[in-house]
């Protein structure tokens, strides 16, 4: 099983794996291209998401 007690500090990415995980059985050793082969398009774009912002918040920077 994939230990997420690692990714704590990361609130929305260990929300989606939970959500995921009985569903698709994530493994430690597999890929994420075949993760992507083997989820629903919008399982995959939702926890693309969650590894793109961890924290679910888009951070803004300022001009400077």
């Amino acid at each position: 099983m994939l230990d997420i007690s690692k990714y704590k500090s990361h609130k929305y990415l260990c929300s989606v794996v939970q959500e995921l995980h009985p569903k698709y059985n994530f493994d430690a050793t597999e890929s994420i291209f075949d993760l992507c082969i083997r989820m629903e398009y919008e399982d995959w774009v939702k926890l693309s998401a969650a590894i793109k912002y961890p924290n679910g918040v888009i951070k803004e920077v300022g001009n400077e």
